[in-house]
């Protein structure tokens, strides 16, 4: 890994496309390049350094083939400057400020920031149940009704505006970082222990404050310490929920500052970057870029990213539609 002091020793660098696509070929395979197709490991490189073909299925791939830069026509060279900037920022930054330093348009600069967010996804039930100190709240982001005077609440009407919170349920381990999913609104105390059960140990300490809904956790938990914040309880030494609610209200400062607003679609990629960002404060800039490339491996296209699905799924919906209208 190098070592770099600032962002402009950074672009020094990386400002060739080759020696971008040699370390995104470095960080995908560590120098043992196997197929994407059938994991065969005699595969052939042409002598552009850019494309591959397998001697094993006889297909032909590249290096950003399956990643976040699939069929990109962005060089790698903004891409990586992306990443850098999205990855130091302790706020995250602005779609329409990346399209400033990268000369490219807000549209394209808000796509991208979609994919690096994509290599940021956690999967959030695919977990084992983890032994430890968990401290575990909820936040709730969107504009509150009741706190909206009424000439905000016309404008934001006439525009077409959000006006229902979205709630996050967060996990924080003392240890290993922090979590968190966005909460259905049909959530109940079913929902929300078989959410925390599968994440937290049976030999762990869980520190919530005294929503009902955490009500049976002590069943399943070594130790349940609840404060009550209505009664003035927010702790009894080592045990408390300061360090998640601290979490949340910097989360809140990232929307104002750098986004503004969030509406519920796009939330969770935006909560979890911030937990990327959170769980790695303790690395400098260049190895939060570098453990960046550890999960690039997944791509989101634009139809998936805008309507919740890709165009082949849309197009075999629309075709059993047509036919059962038929029908």
């Amino acid at each position: 890994m190098f070592e770099f002091k600032n962002f402009k020793e950074f672009i020094q660098f990386f400002d060739d496309e080759r020696i971008c696509w040699d370390y995104l070929e470095k960080k995908r395979w560590n120098g043992n390049i196997t197929c994407i197709y059938c994991e065969c490991d005699k595969v052939y490189k042409y002598k552009n350094g850019k494309s591959y073909r397998c001697s094993c299925c006889k297909k032909y791939f590249s290096v950003t083939k399956g990643t976040i830069f699939e069929r990109s026509k962005i060089p790698l060279t903004s891409w990586f400057a992306a990443i850098y900037l999205y990855t130091s920022h302790k706020t995250s930054v602005s779609s329409v400020q990346i399209a400033k330093h990268l000369g490219i348009s807000q549209h394209t600069a808000w796509y991208m920031h979609h994919r690096i967010m994509e290599a940021f996804k956690v999967d959030f039930d695919a977990v084992t149940p983890v032994d430890g100190m968990w401290e575990v709240d909820e936040v709730y982001i969107g504009p509150n009704r009741k706190k909206i005077s009424k000439a905000r609440y016309a404008k934001m009407k006439n525009r077409g505006g959000i006006f229902t919170m979205q709630g996050i349920i967060g996990l924080l381990h003392r240890e290993n970082g922090l979590v968190g999913k966005l909460l259905p609104d049909n959530s109940d105390i079913t929902y929300i222990e078989a959410l925390l059960k599968r994440h937290i140990g049976s030999m762990s300490v869980l520190m919530t404050d005294g929503w009902i809904q955490y009500a049976g956790m002590h069943k399943y938990v070594l130790s349940h310490e609840v404060f009550i914040h209505k009664d003035g309880e927010y702790g009894r030494g080592i045990y408390h929920t300061n360090t998640i609610e601290g979490a949340f209200r910097h989360f809140k400062d990232t929307i104002r500052g750098s986004f503004k607003q969030l509406g519920p679609k796009h939330l969770q990629r935006y909560w979890d970057e911030y937990c990327f960002r959170y769980n790695s404060r303790g690395l400098t800039d260049i190895e939060r870029f570098d453990l960046t490339f550890k999960t690039i491996n997944r791509r989101i296209t634009y139809q998936e990213l805008v309507h919740g699905q890709s165009k082949q799924t849309q197009e075999k919906e629309d075709t059993e539609g047509r036919k059962a209208f038929e029908t």
